[in-house]
């Protein structure tokens, strides 16, 4: 007779396949041997970058291109658009933290594909910070990003860890 903890381990991948989670393998790529770390699975999907430089000024709609990539799963972030591409369909949360220079204000919105759906705000005379986090159904090839809407200047203190995007898939569909 198996033990319960034996048992338990046994029954584990049809738990996952009972809770919605598939076997990690695309049905129409045929690149990957299955298993939940295979390159094409939509698990794994997220991505953290933060903005390295000090006291830059951000061009009127101009995209934030957080320069510093510390994670990047599934290669949806690129670095030098600062712009998110989802590359499988699915809600996602996608956050963002900022904090303007002490002689501004800064207004940056979170956008999707051309449309903002917020904005964060910072006013001037302190080291002022605002964050928020979104949670929002993406396409495949949509895309998210966070731009200025006003205001000139990021701060960077601290190797940029102020001025943070960031975004995960919660749930492919």
């Amino acid at each position: 007779m198996l033990s319960q903890r034996r048992w338990n381990f046994l029954l584990l991948p049809y738990l996952f396949l009972a809770l919605g989670f598939s076997d990690g393998c695309c049905s129409n790529c045929n690149q990957c041997g299955g298993g939940f770390a295979s390159p094409c699975s939509p698990r794994g999907i997220s991505f953290l970058a933060w903005y390295s430089k000090h006291n830059k000024n951000i061009g009127d709609h101009e995209a934030v291109k957080y320069d510093q990539v510390i994670e990047n799963l599934g290669k949806g972030y690129d670095p030098s658009t600062g712009k998110f591409t989802a590359p499988v369909s699915g809600i996602y949360s996608i956050s963002a933290t900022m904090m303007s220079a002490p002689k501004n204000h800064m207004h940056l919105g979170i956008m999707k594909n051309s449309q903002t759906l917020t904005v964060l705000f910072s006013n001037k005379n302190t080291y002022p910070q605002a964050s928020t986090t979104l949670n929002v159904f993406l396409s495949k090839g949509d895309t998210a990003w966070v731009q200025r809407h006003s205001g000139r200047v990021l701060e960077a203190h601290m190797n940029g860890r102020f001025n943070v995007f960031s975004g995960v898939l919660i749930t492919p569909m």
